[in-house]
């Protein structure tokens, strides 16, 4: 096996020549820069295992070093040095793509080890029971392979190594908001529960107390909120924004502080959990929730939406429906060219859910061993997000339509209503089946129906 190949980026000529014949004896293969302009030109000229960077530099800074990484295609696993290193520091240095920050002074043997168990994280095969292959099964369910989606897993992995930050997932419906933090928490080996909120389907005059908890009166035993039971878990909001601006200054005062009262409670009671916000969008500075989500953002995960990574669409697919077949213990469908080509042909308003049922109810039909264009078609006909569902990250849904359009199926329409309810309830059961008058039995049969659950 050859040597692996590191980069080490640093200011001080001694620094730099001292660190490197250090790595070199430990068997690294060493390639020296002294400011950010002449790394940026090395990480283009030929891939590396490793880089190492030292935030202090000259002129343009280490940040713009970072930045180049997600512009590679064989992207390098990256240690920061920091002389001057403090929370704000390290929160946005991981945020900007590091796998890990290390206080200077930092010695050959110290950076060795580092770079060396970083580099068998990602690479080594592992027993199926360990916790790298565990990792490996989170990960896997973030489906992607193009630059953006492997951003997405680096900064998943790091975030799950740090559950003191608070952090924020923005993506559009359907993008994988959900998965994201379940495989954070899973990824962190948590001691506590994960507990998703959906804050649209609790009534607003009981939310506080459902985040809270309430202190009992006279001797009565109060109420546990969700802060308290998901212990040193995670706690997901499935939207931001539908947190009532009422609350904003309290739930502000958590962040801060880190503490939190039961509602008529006069005792400070630690928060231990940690708190993943996702939303469709970015807050304007006008936006009511802007300076929550600024609090909340500090680490923030972008989901791209599927039209932006059509690269991804075929192994999504051929993933889809290798899952299938497994589940029906049936041979796998194969994609057509031409059924790859409707794929490609289509915006995807409904992200990556809205390709898994196409998937599912086209491979539901199927005739033959692959999947026809016509067999595709008729899925997203039928099945598919309809362009004009506010289904985007520009708007909050949650208004149904009182009758089709005269060109539309009244079976597509049924499914548009559920599709829209199921997602603006957080995909709560009994929030979805009231909204649309339906009984939770009838409400649960349509979801199988049409591939939501």
């Amino acid at each position: 096996m050859s040597a692996p190949y590191v980069l080490l980026v640093a200011g001080g000529d001694d620094v730099v020549r001292g660190l490197g014949r250090e790595l070199e004896h430990l068997g690294w293969q060493v390639r020296t820069a002294g400011n950010a302009e002449s790394a940026v030109r090395a990480l283009q000229q030929q891939p590396f295992d490793a880089l190492v960077l030292d935030l202090q530099l000259s002129g343009a800074g280490g940040e713009q070093v970072l930045h180049e990484l997600d512009r590679l295609l064989c992207r390098p696993i990256a240690v920061l040095m920091s002389g001057y290193l403090n929370v704000a520091t390290t929160v946005r240095a991981i945020r900007d793509g590091a796998n890990d920050v290390l206080e200077k002074p930092v010695t050959g043997h110290e950076l060795d080890a580092r770079l060396r168990a970083l580099l068998n994280d990602r690479t080594a095969p592992q027993h199926p029971d360990s916790p790298a292959r565990s990792a490996r099964s989170e990960l896997s369910k973030i489906r992607g392979e193009t630059a953006g989606m492997c951003a997405v897993r680096e900064q998943m992995q790091t975030a799950a190594r740090y559950p003191e930050l608070f952090l924020s997932i923005v993506g559009e419906s359907g993008t994988g908001k959900e998965r994201v933090a379940e495989a954070i928490h899973a990824l962190s080996a948590p001691r506590g529960r994960y507990v998703p909120v959906s804050l649209a389907a609790i009534p607003e005059q009981l939310i506080e107390v459902e985040l809270f908890g309430s202190a009992g009166a006279d001797g009565a035993k109060g109420r546990t909120g969700l802060f308290e039971l998901a212990g040193a878990g995670t706690l997901f909001f499935s939207e931001i924004a539908d947190l009532p601006k009422s609350l904003h200054a309290k739930m502000l005062r958590v962040l801060e502080t880190r503490t939190f009262r039961r509602v008529a409670g006069d005792i400070d009671l630690q928060l231990d959990a940690r708190l993943i916000a996702a939303t469709r969008r970015r807050p304007s500075s006008s936006d009511a929730h802007a300076e929550l989500y600024d609090r909340l953002s500090r680490f923030t995960i972008l989901l791209p939406p599927l039209h932006e990574r059509s690269a991804d669409i075929e192994l999504i697919a051929g993933q889809v429906l290798a899952e299938l077949a497994a589940s029906s213990k049936r041979p796998p469908l194969k994609l057509s060219e031409p059924a790859l080509a409707v794929l490609l042909e289509h915006h995807w308003p409904g992200n990556v859910r809205e390709l898994e049922i196409v998937l599912t109810e086209a491979a539901g039909t199927a005739q033959g061993p692959s999947l026809s264009r016509d067999e595709v078609r008729a899925a997203i006909a039928e099945f598919g997000v309809p362009g004009d569902v506010e289904f985007n990250a520009d708007t909050t849904s949650g208004t149904f339509p009182t009758a089709p359009p005269a060109s539309e199926p009244l079976r597509m329409l049924e499914r548009r209503m559920i599709t829209d309810a199921w997602q603006t309830s957080g995909q709560n059961m009994s929030a979805a089946a009231r909204s649309l008058g339906l009984p939770r039995t009838t409400l649960r049969d349509r979801l199988k129906k049409y591939g939501l659950r």
